[in-house]
């Protein structure tokens, strides 16, 4: 109230880290490579309530109860979780981790602790019995992991921004909220643990009510001021029984904000991972960060996807999306490898959900009547019958495939991997067809639709094609960027890439392939949100762009016919532009200066004998 100092205490110099347990015990940490001393200071008194030592460096923590009571650490190489009581430094509970610990958290009361391995999966143990609690496996390295006040709750942060909300009372097998979070993560219960705050991308906040996973308000724009410094990664406190929210760690300014409003759903943004647009243009699928999907009309009202808990939904964002060739079925992949197929005129998942199996699965492709499909992820490709979940033959199983395709009849498969190969196979029994290298890595594939070509291209820029029947015949084309989707025309006579902020329309001559034209993009069009509408990919209907919530249509402007006596040496352009080059080869204004005319020297005389000709040599005459 008056600024007055409260208490001190003098410390040796050296690196610490420090971080309040409650509102007056604040926890020092100081790490030494043959000791690591950890003290709890009660800055009402002065006093050094607890001083803990671990032999070494930390592996984790230390870390604190959301009462401040307690504090834990993982020791280095032991794989050892230490609990100990802050008001007298008292060891409750000693935890012998499963694995190398990456990350811990401590729950109300010291009396749960989350540890999360190497391996990417959290353990939760009571500390009284160390018994286990609950396992819940993620795909990603564990960045931050926090408890409520309450004990009904776990929340975790892993490497790929997805922070999700874990069910303790009782544990369950999924998350009951998953989000996009802005690294390197703030996160927030409060007391009660029925609201979760995150700080998501862009600077802004999303407040979630629990177990309902609705969201409160509208997004909060803190926004960026001059001076703003990184994020800082901490609790992001609520008070007043969760209606007010602080912001603001890392920048110049701090905020409080009033969640006393209850916004409606569709006020937070519902973040696309990835999007596709059928065959036939006339319905957008969305995959959501939450895992769940969404459908529209593009020129129409948003279809308003049913609340969280009663939709099925993947267990991490969804990562693929593909449509059946006829546009009735189309099946999602989440980041924990379940699998989905969705009957697209009705809007409703049909089928069982399945597993791909463990790894991140990156790539999809559906067959004929959508009743075949392939996976692709870290530890290869798989085939499925799509309905049952019944698993065909793995196509290559032990390695990373980044982009999958099949063609038009679904007896053959296609993979690219990050090694740039290209890889045909027999659906039917796993053999592998032939294998042919794109020279860089193979990030996307398409099939055209006479199964006659196969073209892949990636992040080295370079498209190439392959004849499937016959000599087998290869072709290539290098554009200036990543190629970030590929898709043949509906003729076949043609090819559109994309990359980025341009699309590219490639054709096929008898010199190769070459690009015909290509156009700027008229704003962000997402990957498989577009596709060629004219028979020779002369202009292509898009998702995105100025107005995405309409499509439209992005003609490529045909080159003209060279006119008659059409001039593109330097003279012409001199001519053009009023310009010419001077003796040091600069750009002057005007044209260039007359030269001086050479004298046409006169012919010697001619002296004519009878019956000869004796011109000069080099005259016309001479022979």
């Amino acid at each position: 109230a008056d600024g007055s100092l409260l208490a001190s205490l003098p410390l040796q110099a050296g690196p610490r880290r420090a971080t309040f347990a409650d509102d007056r015990t604040l926890v020092i940490e100081r790490a030494g490579d043959a000791e690591t001393r950890v003290l709890a200071w009660d800055t009402s008194t002065g006093q050094v309530t607890a001083e803990l030592k671990a032999p070494g460096r930390l592996a984790a923590g230390p870390v604190t109860s959301p009462d401040g009571g307690y504090v834990a650490f993982a020791e280095a190489g032991a794989s050892l979780i230490r609990v100990w009581a802050v008001a007298d430094g008292r060891e409750t509970a000693r935890i012998a981790a499963a694995g190398e610990v990456a990350s811990l958290a401590l729950g109300a009361g010291g009396g749960l602790a989350a540890v999360a391995d190497r391996n990417h999966v959290v353990r939760v143990w009571r500390t009284e019995d160390r018994t286990l609690f609950a396992e819940l496996p993620h795909d990603e390295p564990i960045l931050r992991m926090a408890f409520d006040p309450a004990g009904r709750w776990l929340a975790t942060l892993d490497l790929e921004r997805d922070a999700r909300v874990w069910p303790l009372d009782p544990p369950g097998a999924r998350p009951v909220l998953l989000r996009m979070a802005e690294l390197p993560g703030e996160m927030g219960f409060d007391a009660a643990g029925s609201r979760f705050a995150v700080h998501a991308p862009h600077r802004s906040y999303e407040v979630w009510s629990l177990p309902d996973a609705v969201p409160i308000g509208p997004v909060l724009r803190h926004g960026r001021a001059f001076g703003d410094g990184a994020a800082i990664p901490g609790r992001l406190p609520m008070a007043g029984d969760g209606r007010r929210l602080v912001t603001g760690a890392g920048s110049a300014t701090v905020r409080i904000w009033r969640l006393d409003e209850q916004g409606a759903p569709a006020a937070l943004p519902r973040i696309a991972a990835v999007l596709a647009l059928s065959p036939a243009g006339t319905v957008l699928a969305a995959g959501l960060a939450d895992g769940r999907v969404t459908f529209r009309d593009p020129g129409r009202e948003a279809d308003v996807p049913p609340a969280a808990g009663d939709q099925a939904r993947h267990g991490g964002p969804v990562t693929a999306l593909g449509f059946a060739p006829d546009g009735s079925r189309v099946v999602s992949v989440g980041s924990d490898g379940s699998v989905l197929s969705w009957d697209v005129a009705g809007r409703r998942q049909v089928g069982t959900l399945f597993h791909h199996g463990s790894g991140r699965v990156r790539a999809v492709a559906v067959g004929p009547q959508g009743r075949l499909l392939v996976t692709g992820g870290e530890l290869g490709a798989k085939t499925w019958e799509a309905e049952t979940g019944n698993p065909g033959v793995p196509l290559g199983p032990g390695r990373a495939v980044t982009a999958v395709a099949l063609d038009p009849a679904g007896l053959k498969a296609f993979t690219g991997t990050p090694a740039g190969d290209v890889e045909a196979w027999d659906v039917a029994t796993g053999e592998r067809l032939w294998v042919a290298a794109l020279g860089g890595p193979a990030d996307v594939l398409a099939v055209a639709s006479d199964g006659r070509r196969l073209a892949a291209a990636g992040a080295g820029g370079q498209v190439r094609t392959w004849a499937l029947h016959g000599t087998g015949e290869s072709r290539a084309v290098q554009l200036p960027g990543p190629v970030v989707a590929l898709a043949f025309a509906p003729d076949d006579s043609a090819l559109v890439a994309q990359t980025r902020e341009w699309m590219h329309r490639i054709g096929d001559t008898d010199a190769g392939l070459s690009v015909v034209s290509s156009r700027m993009l008229p704003g962000s069009v997402p990957p498989g949100a577009w596709r060629p509408s004219t028979p020779a990919a002369g202009e292509i209907l898009m998702a995105g762009g100025q107005r995405p919530e309409e499509l439209s249509s992005l003609v490529f402007e045909m080159p003209p016919p060279a006119p008659d006596g059409w001039d593109p040496g330097a003279a012409a352009w001199e001519r053009r532009l009023s310009l010419h080059l001077d003796s040091e080869g600069l750009a002057a204004p005007g044209p260039a200066p007359s030269a001086a005319p050479v004298p046409t020297p006169e012919p010697e005389a001619a002296v004519t004998l009878e019956g000869v000709d004796a011109s000069p040599p080099g005259d016309p005459g001479d022979s």
